[in-house]
């Protein structure tokens, strides 16, 4: 469980809000999680699961949700509450997370990458109206040139599940989101044909 919480944990705080962190967590050798309550435990296979990591943050508080498939297709949920006195790092850092602190069987450690990419401007045209005199009535349609240019951003999480004795790596999990924007660069005047 608390492997899931990391997880969920590290994709959130990547993003900064509550976008979800999509990846596959490696596992090398049986990894143990503990459920949100801290009552029961359950434990990962050997191979790749795909899991998905969501941050919340609230009121000055933390939280890491982690949803992954276990290899009967199973899905397991985890949460992982961050103490107050960790700072995790929102687009760009890396982070360290003790068994202690996380209330899990493992450690984690991980970084967080932001990479933004602007493609090429493109002009398109779109149709637009224009009044003269509201008192008159007169309304004219006609066409607009726009220039604008897509703008992705992409979190890159990379995390280490660690023995909490020996700190070998059980398990590493890649993951990350991108964010899409139209971004308009200029508008031409509204012309009549």
């Amino acid at each position: 469980m608390k492997i899931q919480n990391l997880i969920n944990i590290l994709p959130i705080f990547l993003v900064g809000c509550n976008y979800p962190m999509h990846g596959t967590l490696d596992v090398k050798s049986p990894l143990t999680f503990r459920d949100h309550h801290g009552k029961r435990s359950f434990q990962l296979a050997p191979g790749d699961h795909s899991m998905d990591v969501r941050r919340k943050d609230d009121f000055g508080r933390t939280e890491l949700k982690m949803k992954l498939f276990d290899s009967e297709g199973k899905v397991r949920k985890v949460k992982i509450h961050v103490p107050d006195s960790v700072t995790l790092p929102d687009y760009e850092g890396s982070f360290a997370l003790t068994s202690g602190q996380i209330d899990q069987p493992f450690n984690l450690a991980g970084k967080i990458k932001t990479v933004e990419t602007d493609y090429p401007r493109q002009v398109s045209s779109e149709p637009c109206g224009y009044g003269y005199g509201y008192y008159y009535g007169s309304y004219y349609t006609g066409t607009r040139l726009i220039t604008s240019h897509q703008h992705d951003k992409t979190l890159h999480v990379s995390a280490d599940f660690k023995d909490e004795g020996s700190d070998k790596c059980i398990a590493k999990y890649k993951g990350s989101n991108t964010q899409s924007q139209l971004v308009i660069d200029a508008v031409g005047p509204c012309v009549s044909p």
